[in-house]
């Protein structure tokens, strides 16, 4: 059976008044530590349309080649070292990680 793709979601939160600090942070810090990591394809963040507070207002999508991938990743120095860093750089009232989730694709439908 040929690998299949798999996602990490996260979903993340942060004190309103951190918000430009706190997306510089994870733009030009965080998210480069992470995607050193070989076994990952490709990163994106999404940011909320709305104000419905019951979901997280950030989002961030890691894609992986395969379970075996995203699991080398999962244990892997890159993401050590960027969950210290995450810890080093913000109080626990600052962020909120909301959820955290991965899925294996089904199917992909391309144009």
């Amino acid at each position: 059976m040929a690998d299949k793709g798999l996602i990490n979601v996260r979903g993340m939160n942060c004190r309103p008044e951190l918000d430009e600090k706190f997306n510089k942070w994870y733009n030009e810090v965080h998210i480069p530590m992470l995607i050193k990591n070989k076994a990952m394809k490709r990163a994106s963040r999404y940011k909320r349309i709305g104000d419905d507070e019951s979901y997280p207002k950030y989002l961030a999508v890691y894609e992986f080649e395969s379970k075996e991938g995203f699991n080398a990743y999962n244990s892997g120095p890159e993401l050590v070292e960027a969950l210290e860093d995450l810890e080093a750089t913000w109080k626990e009232e600052d962020t909120e990680s909301v959820w955290r989730v991965q899925y294996e694709v089904i199917q992909t439908w391309e144009k």
